[in-house]
């Protein structure tokens, strides 16, 4: 089983079992019946849980059709944004930052995770190394390159997403998106 499934995995088999932490997952309808998660707050354990519980709402319901994850964090704990970026990935959602809100850190993970990707032309999608105790974390940066990898991404966007110190940030560019071959439309 790859590294994606047994995330995947263990976020379905322990939703119920989530405890409170600092993310808040929002369910929402849009008009046309189709629903949407909005996620606010920082990434901590236990929120690749809470994210399925948020997924597994939606789709309890007849007419549970689910399209898009809205974005809004800055950032926050790694593993649990990748298996949120594995999940978003294997089941086929959208990743969208609205007009002036910011996906910054392993949120930015999670935003390339989407099999579209959107972000409104004021949005801050901003990106540095892996660090824990104030120094680089180079297992870290290899769970990023993996992950990225198995998304379909090319080295050199790990490089880029990598190499900012963890006191620094790269914001993502329309040019930059282009160049490193990350396609995403705009949020209108």
């Amino acid at each position: 089983m790859t590294h994606a499934l047994r995330l995947m995995a263990a976020g379905i088999a322990l939703a119920a079992a989530a405890p409170a932490l600092a993310a808040d997952f929002e369910v929402g309808t849009y008009e046309n019946g189709s629903s949407y998660i909005f996620m606010t707050g920082d990434i901590e354990e236990g929120d690749a849980q809470r994210f399925t519980s948020a997924y597994l709402k939606i789709k309890s319901k007849p007419e549970g059709r689910i399209e898009d994850v809205w974005l809004h964090s800055e950032g926050g704990l790694l593993e649990p944004a990748l298996a949120i970026g594995y999940m978003i990935r294997g089941w086929g959602l959208d990743t969208l930052v609205d007009e002036e809100e910011v996906c910054l850190s392993a949120c930015g993970f999670i935003w390339l995770s989407g099999a579209s990707r959107y972000a409104s032309e004021r949005a801050l999608i901003g990106f540095h190394t892996v660090w824990s105790h104030g120094m680089v974390a180079h297992d870290g940066n290899a769970l990023v390159k993996d992950f990225l990898s198995e998304l379909g991404y090319g080295p050199q966007v790990a490089d880029y997403v990598i190499t900012p110190e963890p006191d620094e940030m790269i914001y993502l560019t329309a040019s930059d998106a282009r160049r490193l071959g990350i396609p995403f439309g705009h949020v209108e």
